[in-house]
């Protein structure tokens, strides 16, 4: 907590709490996944501002167009679609027989609705990743419902907290450097 103190005493405000899950894979399947399942180089801008739409760029690492385009050609993004727009993603880096779940996003819009088009790209996802021995993903803490359908998944908390901070006027001090 010390740490926590120094922040704060700084001037900094908690924002949330992430905590690091972890799913190892003993016996490893190779599953294919229909093409269609991936997110296409055409959709580099709408998944881009899917993504700026719905995260803070203050406090979180939202990729920029170049990096998506790069995971799609990759096959890292899945995309549920509906009426041809993207509506929700799920990105999966790879390394080897490691993955690293990046981003999980269903527009606020389609949350709730029938067919569940976040649920679908996770499904997506759960098939290339029992080809990996060990996936890691990052949830917000609060985030109950989202953790309760990792562990049935198979995730576990590994004991790895990530504390988000950030510092009223930060963003405009940087804005008057450039």
């Amino acid at each position: 907590m010390q740490l926590v103190d120094g922040f704060t005493h700084c001037g900094f405000q908690q924002q949330f709490r992430l905590r690091r899950m972890t799913r190892i894979q003993k016996r490893l399947q190779d599953l294919a996944v229909p093409a269609d399942k991936f997110a296409r180089p055409s959709e580099t801008d709408e998944i881009t501002r899917l993504l700026q739409r719905n995260f803070d760029v203050m406090t979180e690492n939202v990729p920029s167009c170049e990096e998506i385009r790069a995971a799609i050609q990759r096959r890292e993004i899945f995309a549920a679609r509906r009426d041809g727009r993207v509506v929700a993603v799920f990105w999966l880096a790879r390394h080897g027989k490691r993955g690293e779940a990046r981003y999980w996003l269903a527009d606020p819009a389609y949350r709730g609705h029938g067919d569940f088009p976040g649920v679908a790209v996770y499904w997506d996802a759960l098939r290339l990743m029992k080809g990996l021995r060990v996936v890691t993903l990052f949830v917000k803490e609060e985030n109950a419902p989202v953790i309760k359908m990792h562990l049935a998944n198979g995730f576990r908390f590994d004991g790895l907290e990530d504390m988000v901070f950030t510092k009223k006027g930060m963003a405009e001090d940087d804005e008057r450097k450039d």
